[in-house]
């Protein structure tokens, strides 16, 4: 299974930093929904090294389920993951994890460089692409900030499993600088397709003349069809409407899930609580042909878009 990944610009240094937590409920509303990962060691996502302007890296996360039980994540760490996004391109971390599964054992570390400065903390959170939650473990840092490790004898308790098995678990470095967090990346677990997208004009059918622009950051459970998606506009003061639609690239389609305007911040959109996909949306979800598009005044048909 592949998850696909386009990249973050700096273009959310704007927004405000305040970001409501998204529900998991979103992601998953029984515990029926949550993703086993198979023991024989076959089970795998990738990222996809297509020409489809993918970058490939940030939050292009690969699991390997191995026979013993155990999962072992390879976690890309970037200031553009960021919610929202830290323009600091040379910042990186990589996180190396190993998970049970079953008990929720975990080990690992993460290994950070070209920060603004020294590392300061380092977490597991919890929370979907696109929002920010609270800690759920903390890891412990060497002398110099540069390797931080999760502490002997760590388990995820039953809440952290589900919320891992759905997406919902990123790392997060702090620093002096941005103390809420410099770097952070997504861990998407097998079952978990994962999109991060770029809004413009010129994407429009036809295109659109204008300084707006965005991110669309979608995380959609394979199973059940569960979608969590958020939109961040900027250099738009009054978008009309959100929708994310069906059609391929260079395609204009039906509307199929209508996004609501966050109540403290106009320019986040984000897709209603227990918002789900058909099975035939998520192939076009794999298929890139499902699209995020913002409406205004000026342009009803839609002033931004960008496919997911």
């Amino acid at each position: 299974m592949f998850i696909r990944k386009k990249p973050a610009a700096w273009l959310l240094k704007s927004i405000m930093c305040s970001v409501l937590v998204l529900s998991l409920a979103a992601c998953s509303s029984s515990d029926d929904d949550v993703i086993t990962p198979p023991t024989d060691g076959s089970g795998t996502t990738d990222v996809d090294g297509g020409d489809d302007g993918d970058d490939g890296d940030d939050d292009a996360v690969q699991e390997t389920a191995n026979t013993d039980g155990t999962s072992t994540f390879i976690v890309p760490l970037s200031a553009e993951q960021q919610v929202p996004a830290i323009d600091l391109e040379l910042a990186t971390g990589e996180g190396n994890l190993s998970i049970d599964r079953a008990t929720g054992a975990i080990s690992g570390s993460v290994t950070v460089s070209a920060l603004s400065g020294q590392a300061q903390m380092a977490h597991i959170h919890s929370g979907l692409g696109g929002t920010n939650g609270g800690v759920l473990l903390g890891l412990t840092g060497n002398d110099i900030g540069t390797v931080w490790t999760v502490p002997a004898d760590s388990v995820l308790d039953a809440g952290g499993l589900i919320a891992l098995a759905n997406g919902g678990l990123y790392l997060n470095v702090h620093t002096d600088a941005n103390p809420l967090g410099e770097i952070r990346g997504q861990i998407i677990p097998i079952g978990i397709l994962f999109e991060d997208s770029e809004l413009s004009g010129g994407e429009e059918v036809p295109p659109v003349v204008t300084d707006a622009s965005g991110v669309g950051v979608s995380t959609v459970n394979s199973a059940s069809g569960a979608i969590s998606a958020t939109i961040f506009v900027t250099g738009l003061d009054i978008a009309t409407m959100a929708h994310i639609h069906s059609g391929a690239e260079g395609e204009n389609g039906a509307v199929i899930i209508t996004m609501e305007r966050d109540a403290e911040n106009p320019g986040i959109w984000r897709t209603p609580a227990a918002s789900t996909l058909t099975e035939e949306q998520i192939t076009a979800y794999q298929a890139e042909a499902l699209y995020f598009n913002v409406h205004s005044d000026a342009n009803t048909g839609g002033e931004i878009r960008g496919q997911l």
